[in-house]
């Protein structure tokens, strides 16, 4: 299953450059959550649902994430058709690159050792 959206979280989602650099990268659309501390949140929220599954099996976590999770919609970032293109193409050279320098590795990490 491909990601159809990225939401991000943090310090990198306020920059609406590196927002823009991950929908290239990713070729699918990234968007910051209103709620800028997403491991607290995330957090708190998971918390909250083991608590209620204590008492109801049944209980789903979406019921504590619904209006509670949300996207900033100002902060969207779409790919950009070209960008995507180049960033595949860089990414198949590097992972050309890092195949034939994989019998390089091992020699590399110990005279980096040393």
């Amino acid at each position: 299953m491909n990601a159809k959206e990225i939401r991000v979280t943090g310090g990198g989602a306020k920059s609406p450059v590196w927002r823009q650099i991950m929908a290239d990268i990713f070729g699918v659309p990234v968007v910051a959550m209103v709620e800028d501390e997403g491991a607290a949140l995330g957090g708190a929220l998971q918390a909250a649902w083991c608590v209620a599954r204590r008492k109801n099996r049944s209980a789903k976590i979406a019921g504590f994430t619904t209006g509670v999770v949300a996207v900033n919609e100002a902060t969207r970032c779409t790919p950009n058709r070209v960008n995507v293109a180049r960033y595949r193409e860089l990414q198949a050279v590097q992972d050309k690159l890092s195949m034939a320098l994989r019998e390089v590795f091992p020699a590399a990490r110990k005279l980096a050792a040393r």
